[in-house]
């Protein structure tokens, strides 16, 4: 087991990993497991959001909860590294002087498992398990059930910030070895994988939501426009529609 270089850490802050607690509150990411102990987060948290209820506070805390898949598929894609984000070792740093609030992830050990060159289909297989089944998901189904949110909502949630990353940030490393082997992981993620790698799933999850973009023309770019709603619109201060958000791409389709 090693530890991330200074540099690997400093470019994952960039994508909310935090090393320094200081005197912020700290959330476990296995609380979040327990109806008594996250009914009452997500009560707070529709104050601090000014949503209108639990259900579109679920929606938009696991939207930013999905940072954590991006900062352990980077690592994947772009260093060959598996960081451990059990749940156990997994914290998320609440700050309150983000103004969108946006929590960022601490990891108690910033250990990680390395590809070394044997067959890394397979470690590509029991790195995506390790994130969705061992984690993600379970976070997932808790805020289904409690808020009665459709789960098609909350994958979707997911595979929006899989897509940036993949789409926006990897292709932006000035190394065609990595670009070549995200482009390999993209493809795994969105179409290959087996459903049996995000838990208790006959299919994968995310292949539904792999439409590709289109182009409006009342907005001059290409958009891929989201299957379900998250429900940004109904925060109360902001009342905007997300860009790819369907109930306002559809006035220019």
């Amino acid at each position: 087991m090693k530890k991330l270089s200074d540099e690997e850490i400093k470019i994952l802050k960039e994508l909310h990993l935090s090393v320094d607690i200081g005197d912020r509150s700290v959330l476990k990411a296995e609380d979040f497991l327990f109806p008594e102990k996250t009914v009452p987060f997500l009560e707070s948290a529709v104050d601090r959001l000014n949503a209108p209820d639990i259900k579109v506070t679920a929606s938009l805390f696991l939207k930013r909860y999905s940072f954590l898949a991006v900062i352990y598929l980077y690592t994947m894609s772009a260093w060959n590294k598996r960081l451990d984000v059990s749940l156990e070792n997994v914290e998320l740093i609440d700050d309150t002087a983000n103004p969108l609030w946006i929590p960022s992830f601490h990891l108690k050990s910033l250990n990680f498992q390395e590809f070394r060159g044997e067959d890394r289909e397979q470690w590509r297989k029991d790195t995506v398990n390790h994130l969705f089944k061992d984690h993600l998901t379970l976070i997932l189904e808790s805020f289904s059930k409690i808020s009665k949110l459709s789960k098609l909502i909350l994958w979707e949630n997911i595979s929006v910030y899989i897509f940036w990353l993949y789409e926006h940030i990897l292709p932006e490393i000035d190394n065609g070895a990595i670009k070549e082997r995200a482009a390999l992981d993209f493809k795994f993620l969105m179409e290959e994988a087996e459903g049996s790698l995000f838990g208790d799933y006959h299919q994968n999850p995310f292949k539904q939501y792999n439409s590709k973009p289109v182009y409006l023309d009342e907005l001059d770019k290409f958009v891929r426009v989201r299957k379900t709603c998250c429900f940004n619109y109904q925060l109360k201060e902001k009342q905007v529609y997300c860009g790819n958000c369907p109930r306002y791409c559809k006035q220019y389709m």
